[in-house]
């Protein structure tokens, strides 16, 4: 993963919703969940390997 790398500083991700031009958010344009929600907000609570040093 990439919170494990300790030269990851950053990342960018895109809107947490579907748009219109878009199809890649955590949510459907309707806002049913497309991913486990539960797993993503683990993975984004945990420190990265650069908090660590």
């Amino acid at each position: 993963m990439l919170v494990d790398d300790p030269l990851m500083f950053g990342y960018c991700y895109t809107q947490l919703t579907d748009v219109f031009q878009e199809q890649n958010g955590i949510y459907r344009f309707d806002r049913s969940e497309k991913l486990d929600v539960e797993r993503v907000r683990r993975v984004q609570e945990r420190p990265a390997a650069v908090e660590q040093q």
